[in-house]
């Protein structure tokens, strides 16, 4: 992972908490883009071991708590894959059969 993500916050009026968090969405993004092109496997572990020791020292520092860090995760992952579940019509189920 590149260090300088924690300096890219552009804005001079932002929190720590806010700045962290922000590098932890960028981090998800990287993360989550790399799989999805299919990086080679040294990359997106070492990319994915990143995040996951990010994430732990934001929830053992108490920055974070579960709910707000899973919500995080939720949303960049619906940024970079889409939505995670369909609506699925009935019909077109019918009509495959």
């Amino acid at each position: 992972m590149n260090v300088r993500l924690v300096h890219s916050v552009k804005t001079e009026k932002v929190s720590d908490k806010e700045r962290l968090l922000c590098t932890l969405r960028e981090m998800l993004q990287v993360s989550f883009r790399l799989r999805n092109e299919g990086a080679p496997y040294a990359k997106l572990t070492h990319s994915q071991g990143c995040v996951d020791g990010y994430i732990r020292a934001l929830t053992q520092s108490g920055v974070v708590d579960d709910k707000e860090l899973l919500h995080i995760i939720a949303e960049e992952r619906r940024g970079v894959n889409g939505p995670s579940t369909r609506r699925i019509e009935f019909e077109a189920l019918s009509q495959g059969a």
